[in-house]
């Protein structure tokens, strides 16, 4: 199995961003310590990037650990009503450009504010065969793709991905979640392998749009993993 480089993704001082209703940078930069704390002791991780776009001191995330690749840049002007996606996606774009762990193995980019409790389930067991080129789960008639969590080849986000980042406008409802899914199928139309992920990611945090906890009741939550793992079987087909 190639080595799984994780990617958390972070902005501290959103300013007029749209649809983001958590900017207190204080808040986030406490979601982002405590998230790091987390991936630090989740196993089958091979390295940490953390990279920031605002800017921001890290100085206060740094000393929980050294073993974390830091990178904090300040990223172009755009339009604020374009949203944060468009943000995200350069961001990516500068972590693959700079990164000294990103370009071996696969990058499994995290939003930097969530904790994954069953990320050992997620991630695909170690194979010889070469893996998929994209792991990422896909929902509502594969019209949207969750840019949450998911794992990719850099290849995979050099060709497919980063190239439609200017699609993205939330002010037009084209959202990452969009831009993902186009560029999986996309991909996958031109010879590429795409699978869900083994276990439906329990996702944990703070909405950065609605400013709520992320997270089902234990009963929901299952029973979405029930559905997930049937459309998987389903796939396989």
């Amino acid at each position: 199995m190639p080595r799984i480089n994780l990617l958390l993704t972070a902005t501290i001082h959103v300013g007029e961003t749209a649809l983001t209703a958590r900017t207190d940078p204080a808040q986030r930069l406490a979601d982002y310590a405590a998230a790091l704390r987390f991936w630090l002791s989740a196993g089958g991780i091979d390295s940490i990037v953390f990279c920031e776009n605002s800017g921001a001191d890290l100085a206060p995330l740094k000393k929980l650990s050294g073993e974390v690749e830091w990178i904090s840049f300040i990223g172009p002007a755009l339009d604020p009503a374009r949203g944060k996606g468009i943000r995200e996606a350069v961001l990516i774009r500068h972590a693959l450009t700079v990164s000294k762990s990103l370009r071996d193995g696969y990058v499994l980019k995290a939003t930097g504010r969530y904790t994954v409790p069953n990320i050992a389930r997620v991630l695909p067991r170690p194979a010889a065969q070469p893996g998929p080129d994209i792991i990422c789960n896909l929902h509502e008639n594969l019209l949207r793709a969750d840019s949450r969590l998911f794992l990719a080849t850099p290849a995979f986000l050099e060709t497919y991905l980063l190239p439609r980042c200017d699609e993205i406008d939330d002010s037009r409802e084209i959202f990452l979640e969009h831009v993902l899914a186009r560029a999986v199928l996309r991909a996958v139309s031109e010879g590429a392998r795409w699978e869900l992920p083994r276990r439906r990611p329990d996702i944990r945090g703070v909405s950065g749009t609605w400013d709520v906890g992320i997270g089902a009741a234990f009963g929901e939550r299952h029973a979405r993993a029930a559905v997930f793992h049937l459309r998987r079987l389903l796939l396989q087909r």
